[in-house]
C-alpha cells in the first residue's frame, strides 16, 4: 500500500513536468503504470548528478522537484535523456504486464474448469507437497532413520515431483487445443 501511495504521489508531481518537458513517452509509462514514477524519478536524478544511493524514493522525488526549481532547462534536458534511453524497456515491461493480466483474464473467464483452476490447484500442491516433503526428510535424518527408508522417502520424492507437473501438462494440452481451434475458424 505504500508503495502505491508513493507511486501515486510521485506521478502526480512529475507529470506536470514531464509535459513541461515534452517528454510524451515517459509521461505514458508513467500514467499507465504508476509504479514506473519511481524508477523515472531515480533514473532522472542519475542523468542529473542528484545523489540516489540509499535515499527513499521520496528523497529522490524532492531532490529532483527541487532541482527543478532552480534549473528546469537542465531537468527538461535530463528527462529527455531519459526518455531516449530508457523509454523502449519500460514500455517493453509495461506491456508484458498488460499482456500477463490479459491471459490471466482469459483464463479466469474460460469455460473450461481446468484452465480457470489449474494454477491454484498447482499452487495450493506445492503448497502442500513441497513443505512437507522437506519435513519429512529432516525428520528421518534427524531420527537416525534407516538408510533404505531415506532412499524410500527420496523415491516418493521423485514420484510427486511429475505428480506436481500434472495439471501444468493438462494445462498445456488445454491450452494447445483452444489454440487449434481458433486457428481452424
Amino acid at each position: 500500500m505504500i508503495l502505491r501511495r508513493f507511486a501515486a504521489n510521485a506521478a502526480q508531481r512529475l507529470l506536470p513536468m514531464l509535459r513541461t518537458a515534452g517528454t510524451n513517452a515517459l509521461m505514458r509509462i508513467v500514467e499507465q503504470r504508476a509504479p514506473a514514477a519511481s524508477e523515472v524519478v531515480r533514473a532522472v536524478a542519475g542523468a542529473l548528478g542528484l545523489p540516489v544511493d540509499r535515499a527513499t524514493d521520496d528523497e529522490v522525488t524532492n531532490r529532483v522537484v527541487e532541482e527543478y526549481a532552480r534549473d528546469p532547462e537542465g531537468v527538461v534536458a535530463a528527462m529527455q535523456v531519459v526518455e531516449a534511453d530508457d523509454t523502449a524497456r519500460w514500455q517493453a515491461e509495461a506491456d508484458k504486464a498488460e499482456e500477463y493480466a490479459a491471459l490471466l483474464a482469459t483464463e479466469y473467464e474460460s469455460k473450461s474448469v481446468l484452465v480457470r483452476l489449474w494454477r491454484p490447484i498447482f499452487s495450493l500442491m506445492a503448497a502442500v507437497t513441497i513443505p512437507s516433503m522437506i519435513v519429512m526428510l529432516f525428520v528421518l535424518v534427524w531420527r537416525g532413520t534407516d538408510a533404505a527408508l531415506v532412499q524410500s522417502f527420496v523415491t516418493a520424492t521423485l514420484v510427486a515431483i511429475p505428480a506436481l507437473a500434472g495439471p501444468v501438462g493438462a494445462y498445456i494440452w488445454g491450452r494447445t487445443r483452444e489454440k487449434v481451434a481458433g486457428v481452424e475458424r
